[in-house]
Parts: C-alpha cells; structure tokens; sequence
C-alpha cells in the first residue's frame, strides 16, 4: 500500500479506528445460534421500521478447533486456534481487545496461512522509521568519529540513505525495493523488515466487527443477570409476606 497519510502512524491507526467503531456502532444481533459450546451471528444496522441495512453487514462464526470467522459485506478474516472456546462468545471476547494489537495479528497469520498480510505499507510511515534510523547512525558516527577508519564509506553511506528516503518521500519506491535497496546498503533486515508497517485495515475492519459483537455479548449477560436478580428479589418479597 503507497498512500501517503499526512500523519504520524499513532494518529493514522487513532483515526482509523475511530471510524471502525463508529462504523459498526448501531450495528444489532439479527441473527444468532449456537452448538456445541460455539455460536454464530449476524450483525446488521436497521432502519426506522425495523429492516435491515445491508451496508457494512457482517457474519462472526466461532468454528471448531479455535477457529474464528469473520466475514459480509467486508473482507474475510479467519484468525486461528483461538483461546476461550468454553461456551458460545467466549472466543468473540477473548478476540476482541480493546485495540487491534500483535496477539490478532498472530492468530489472523495462523487462520489465514500466511495468505493475505496483517499489516499495510505505508511509504511515508517508513520515511519516519528511516529518519529514526538515520538520526541513531548519526549519533552513532558522531560518538565515535575518531574511531572510525573510513569516514568516506560512512559518508557515502549516508548519502545512500538520503536517497532511498527522497524516493520514498516521493512515493517512487514501494516496500521490496526499500528492502533491496536498504540490504545493499548494509543494514540488517531485522531493522528494516517491519518499517512502514501498522495493522492492516482488513483486519482492524474484522476488529471493530468482533468489538461490537463482544459488547453486544456483554449487555445480554448484564441484561440477563439483571431479570434473575429482580425475580430472585421479588421472590423473596413474596416470601417473606405474612
């Protein structure tokens, strides 16, 4: 992905997921059923009178063997071997934290085999990662500039540096050329591998579905707990009258 968002990558995922929630926050359970400890739901907006919205609808089924599928009218995630399979909801709440984080990124990895990635590229999210680098290495040089036996090679490394953020800073090089190039360079890809990176908005977007779903969950139990609570209160009333 080469858009260029005009803010730093903590403001970009903020604002993303900001939208995610208000997106689905007037969605409703429309549908729901359950087996073998394990459920499925249909969330969908309505109308005024009552129908359903067919725009942003999504299906959330826990499957067997940990598994969790989250698909409709968004793309499809399958995040796999999921914990909390002891009756229907727990996988949801156990999938649903309160942001899109590494542990969702993992399980969507396992799920969907590697086929499609948890993350999105972002160029001018790795210009920042590079000027963080580069701001290191110069420091680096800095501290130990008598030290050094070739200042020349450091310098033209630098210029190399310089060149591969023009590029990226003007959208002319995506994330396996940054990779190319910087290799090249020298520099170890384990600090470069991840640079540019944020959760995909694939599956922030699976996210904000579970999101709702597990609060949706949560006002049922409390809606439940509620109703015995008063009828045990009422019984006991009844009880206790002479």
């Amino acid at each position: 992905m080469t858009g260029m968002p005009r803010e730093s990558k903590n403001d970009y995922l903020k604002s993303v997921i900001a939208d995610t929630v208000k997106t689905f926050s007037a969605h409703q359970i429309v549908e729901s059923s359950a087996h073998d400890n394990l459920g499925r739901w249909l969330l969908m907006k309505l109308y005024p009178d009552g129908k359903r919205m067919t725009n942003m609808w999504a299906e959330i089924i826990e499957g067997r063997g940990g598994y969790l599928y989250v698909n409709g009218d968004i793309s499809a995630c399958v995040f796999g071997i999921c914990s909390g399979q002891s009756e229907p909801g727990r996988t949801v709440q156990w999938m649903s934290p309160s942001t899109p984080d590494g542990y969702m990124a993992e399980k969507l990895r396992t799920g969907m085999a590697g086929l499609y990635p948890c993350t999105d590229w972002h160029s001018e999210f790795a210009v920042a990662d590079l000027d963080e680098y580069l701001a290191e290495e110069r420091k680096a040089f800095k501290d130990h500039d008598d030290e050094l036996e070739d200042h020349d090679d450091e310098l033209e490394k630098q210029e190399v540096y310089s060149a591969i953020r023009r590029e990226l800073s003007g959208g002319d090089m995506d994330q396996r050329e940054m990779w190319r190039r910087l290799y090249e360079a020298g520099v170890d890809p384990e600090s470069f591998s991840r640079w540019g990176e944020c959760p995909s908005i694939r599956m922030i977007t699976a996210w904000g579905a579970l999101r709702r779903l597990a609060e949706l969950l949560r006002a049922q139990d409390e809606a439940a707990m509620s109703k015995t609570l008063i009828a045990a209160a009422e019984a006991s009333l009844t009880e206790v009258k002479p």
